[in-house]
């Protein structure tokens, strides 16, 4: 995890727990029976999801307050966003012209897409 917020992205979340378990797990993992050692391996898999997703929602909640209302900012730190906004932008403007609401509202997808999905 970066110092930096990030959108949440729950497929790394999946990646850094997977490497994660067997390191936590440790020794004692063959020192018990195996039920106690699936037990085990349910509980601290868990532990870790838990405290992964924490930590990515609150990076999230960073990123999307960090750049509401600054599109300038976010362009300048992660410029792979320019296509996306403007095409979000276009989209929306035939709805509305609230440029600063259709910018927020598009950040705030960007910051929670592996929650919300593609919904529109």
């Amino acid at each position: 995890m970066t110092d930096n917020p990030q959108p949440l992205d729950l497929e790394d979340i999946e990646k850094k727990v997977l490497k994660e378990l067997p390191m936590v797990v440790g020794d004692t993992y063959t020192k018990i029976s195996e039920e106690k050692r699936i037990e085990q391996v349910i509980k601290e898999a868990i532990k870790l999801t838990k405290e992964e997703i924490k930590q990515r929602l609150k990076s999230a909640y960073d990123f999307y307050f960090l750049y509401r209302d600054k599109p300038d900012l976010l362009l300048k730190h992660h410029p792979e966003y320019n296509g996306d906004l403007i095409l979000y932008r276009n989209k929306k403007r035939k709805l509305f012209d609230w440029e600063r609401i259709i910018y927020n509202e598009w950040l705030f997808k960007i910051a929670f897409k592996d929650v919300l999905g593609d919904k529109e």
